[in-house]
This record gives structure tokens, sequence and C-alpha cells, in this order.
């Protein structure tokens, strides 16, 4: 029963990073299958559209080498260190960045598509305008509350740039 409360921490921060990560190779499978499908019954689609379908693709498939990577170090690599599975790699930096260059990529793509769908409309270059700042806002946003600046914040509070930490 001594070690209850290690095992309540590993299972709350691996377990759950283990399950997200097996969802997301799910989803990823999804992915490949789409891109499968895609390439096979629209082979004339134009080049640009092809090459938007493959780039989009190449970083789903490093943001998923990113977070295998990540499971990897927090079970093999600091299999015994409680500690080392509260840190931050850079490849779980990584994962995040590429997360959100797929998000805001997809959603400007859908912004173009609006564009080209409104042609004669009055309000076209409001409403795109208004999209695109809406996006890039998310995309900020996400960059700016990214786990790099957390992990900056933690480790300048540790070292006593904002204050003593807290023992316990």
């Amino acid at each position: 029963m001594a070690n209850s409360g290690l095992e309540d921490l590993l299972n709350h921060s691996v377990g759950y990073t283990f399950i997200g990560l097996l969802l997301g190779l799910i989803f990823y499978g999804f992915v490949l299958a789409q891109t499968v499908y895609y390439f096979h019954n629209y082979p004339k689609d134009p080049l640009c559209i092809q090459a938007l379908v493959v780039f989009l693709w190449s970083l789903d498939t490093a943001r998923t080498c990113c977070g295998l990577h990540y499971l990897w170090v927090c079970l093999v690599t600091s299999h015994s260190n409680v500690s080392g599975t509260a840190q931050f790699t850079t490849t779980a930096i990584a994962e995040h960045f590429l997360a959100t260059w797929i998000i805001v990529v997809v959603q400007l793509f859908y912004v173009y598509s609006c564009w080209r769908f409104m042609d004669q409309q009055r309000h076209r270059n409001i409403l795109t305008v208004t999209m695109v700042a809406l996006a890039l806002l998310c995309f900020c946003t996400v960059i700016i509350h990214s786990p790099v600046n957390q992990y900056h914040c933690i480790v300048s509070h540790s070292a006593g740039g904002l204050g003593t930490p807290r023992n316990g």
C-alpha cells in the first residue's frame, strides 16, 4: 500500500498519455486510409491540391512519430524515474507544434474554399478576412500557450525567477 500514491501518479500521467496516443494511432490509420483513397480515386486533381494532401499527411506522420517517441521516453527510458515522466521532451514539444500547424493549414484551406465558392457575394472579402483573422488568432493563442512557454515558466519559477518554490 506504500506505492499507492506512486501508482496513482503514474496511472494519471503515463496512462492518459498511452490512451491518448492509442486513439491518435487509430485516427492516424483513418488519415492514412483517406490519403490512399484520395490518390486512388482522384488522380487528376490539380498538383497543388495533391501536394497539400502529401504535406498534411507528412506532418501528421511526423506528429505521430513524435508522440510515439515521447511515450517511449516515458515508459522505457524513464522507466523507474518518476520525475522523468513530468519532463517535456523535444519531441513532445515538436508534436504540439506539428499538430498546431496541421490545424492552421486545414483551416486556411477551408477559408480558401469558402472564398472560392462565394464568387459573386458582396460580403466575400469581409467574411474571408474575418475567418483568416480568427484562424491566425487561434494559431497564435496555441503557440503562446505552448508547452515550451509553460516549461520555461516552471523552470524559472523553480529557479527562483518568479518567487520561491513551495516544498512538498
